[in-house]
């Protein structure tokens, strides 16, 4: 935790480390992170983590911060709120749409209006 880094993903400062263990690691290539494009709007933290160029998109306001959140205000406040289940359980809910309305009858629909729902892939998945 506290690990530091350069815009480039370069390791800049490892608190736990000694001066001269930190001489070392510090520089190491396995230290360094993925690093990605990132702007910040509306106190949102935009990334772009794909490989394909950001600026591929720069001229469709759609891909954009100002086209996702138009209409919300500069002074919006967000709401979070810590869950206790892992990445896993997760993961599982939002690949399955489809039963929001059946497991979270009341709060999210109702079980009367569950249905499939199409979904395809945009590359294939192989078993």
């Amino acid at each position: 935790h506290g690990w530091s880094f350069e815009p480039s993903g370069a390791c800049a400062r490892i608190p736990q480390a000694s001066e001269s263990v930190a001489a070392g690691a510090v520089p190491s290539r396995r230290a360094c992170v993925a690093s990605y494009p990132t702007r910040e709007h509306k106190s949102v933290l935009w990334v772009w983590p794909w490989e394909e160029d950001c600026l591929t998109v720069a001229g469709d306001l759609r891909a954009q911060p100002e086209g996702f959140l138009r209409g919300v205000a500069d002074d919006a406040s967000t709401y979070t709120r810590d869950l206790p289940y892992g990445w896993d359980t997760l993961l599982e809910n939002i690949v399955d749409p489809a039963h929001i309305p059946f497991a979270h009858h009341g709060l999210q629909g109702k079980r009367d209006d569950a249905i499939a729902i199409n979904m395809t892939s945009p590359i294939p998945i192989h078993a």
